[in-house]
């Protein structure tokens, strides 16, 4: 299993909720090493931009923060970013 390619998150662009498993997955497995900068870069600037957890959010961008916090922070980004992109999607009308 290769978890170092996740391709959907071009520059510029931001992240999907698959993403985001992705990511954790990756975490969890292999550690923040094997995370592409710009895979989290793309959760830390969307979360930042749209004023999602700031504190959490600048301690994931905080790679000299210690992994225990980088991963809560992360935790907490995710849920956060994950419940602003499904608000994002509008609801399909009943037909």
């Amino acid at each position: 299993m290769n978890t170092n390619r996740h391709p959907s998150i071009h520059p510029g662009g931001h992240p999907s909720t698959s993403d985001l498993d992705h990511i954790g997955r990756t975490i969890d497995t292999v550690g923040f090493a094997a995370v592409p900068a710009p895979q989290l870069d793309a959760v830390v600037g969307y979360a930042r931009d749209h004023g999602l957890r700031p504190v959490a959010t600048s301690v994931l961008a905080d790679a000299a923060a210690p992994t225990v916090a980088r991963v809560r922070a992360f935790g907490l980004v995710a849920l956060a970013v994950g419940r602003d992109l499904t608000r994002a999607v509008p609801e399909r009308s009943a037909a």
